[in-house]
């Protein structure tokens, strides 16, 4: 019995520490495992949900079709509602010693007249040679106008007493016709719509010692 005692207590003073010291690393061994799983759950920046109610830091972009700045949508200046540019308007007149003539010399465009001893001096005339007693200017008219106008009579350089007849046709027709002497002048106005030529016939009736040079005073189409 006394060997039996020795025997059992021999035993627990070998085994038992050891048997503390593996009970003791197991708990730890498991504490240290639930630890690791805990933070291991624990939720990244990357992973954290993002808020969707972040207020607007830039102005809403400005919506086709429509100006910046203008609450109207107005187009700009100098265009139109379908966004094109408008058309230049049409010349209100054009003198015909700046076009090419048909027939005739429009280089003498200076020439002054006088009427009732008031004389007056013309830059866009067209003016006829003196040494001929018959001459004619002709023209194509220019497209959108209404009306023929100039200023007739005789350049001053002519002797008094002179006489000039002036004819306008229209396509071959007569359209106008007067006749002049000297100191005296005379404005005319001629509907030329739906004509395609103008011809400006003058003749010397009364040369008065002298050859007279007619006059178209700045000879025009107009619309006025």
């Amino acid at each position: 019995m006394t060997i039996l005692l020795f025997v059992v207590s021999l035993i627990a003073t070998l085994f038992v520490p050891a048997v503390q010291d593996w009970v003791k690393s197991f708990f730890q061994s498991q504490k240290s495992s639930s630890s690791a799983q805990a933070i291991g759950t624990t939720p990244t920046v990357a992973q954290l949900p993002i808020s969707t109610s972040t207020a607007r830091t830039q102005p809403p972009s400005t919506p086709t079709g429509k100006a910046a700045n203008n609450d109207t949508g107005a187009a700009g200046p100098g265009v139109g509602a379908a966004g094109k540019v408008p058309q230049q308007t049409a010349p209100t007149s054009e003198y015909l010693s700046d076009l090419d003539p048909i027939e005739g010399d429009n280089r003498v465009k200076v020439a002054t007249l006088e009427n009732n001893g008031l004389q007056t001096t013309y830059a866009h005339g067209l003016r006829t040679q003196k040494a001929l007693t018959e001459y004619t200017f002709e023209y194509n008219i220019a497209g959108g106008f209404q009306y023929f106008h100039a200023t007739i009579g005789i350049d001053i350089t002519a002797p008094s007493g002179s006489t000039v007849e002036f004819e306008v046709y229209l396509d071959g027709s007569s359209v106008g016709d007067y006749t002049l002497g000297t100191n005296t002048t005379q404005d005319i106005q001629i509907p030329v719509t739906g004509h395609g030529q103008v011809k400006l016939y003058t003749t010397l009736v009364h040369n008065a010692g002298e050859s007279a040079a007619a006059v178209w005073g700045n000879a025009e189409y107009t619309n006025d």
